[in-house]
């Protein structure tokens, strides 16, 4: 974890269900609403009613998840701190970071 980072934002890590075999991805809810996948090393993905969260896009079996399913499966297990959930390893993964940051406190503006 970089010393620098924003800490105080809190995600809720997805069950393999909802990552996929291979990925690690948290849930990260904003004040108004909106609501974000994010991958161990920043990338974010936008989930809405029209654009359920699939960790695949190009797998026909690839299960969907709503919005509310999602949110029904947070919180369990606890929420850790973003800074802690994106790994840190040079320049790319903490622009991803400062991404998610501006982001998240574009609902607090």
């Amino acid at each position: 974890m970089s010393d620098n980072r924003v800490r105080g934002i809190m995600v809720c890590p997805m069950p393999p269900e909802v990552c996929g075999p291979y990925d690690a991805y948290a849930l990260l809810m904003r004040a108004d609403g909106e609501l974000r996948m994010v991958h161990s090393e920043g990338v974010a993905y936008s989930v809405t009613a029209d654009k359920p969260w699939r960790w695949n896009d190009y797998m026909a079996e690839c299960p969907t998840f709503t919005v509310s399913e999602l949110v029904a499966l947070a919180f369990n297990p606890q929420p850790v701190d973003l800074a802690d959930w994106v790994r840190t390893f040079g320049a790319r993964l903490e622009s991803n970071f400062g991404q998610i940051v501006r982001w998240y406190r574009e609902a607090q503006a």
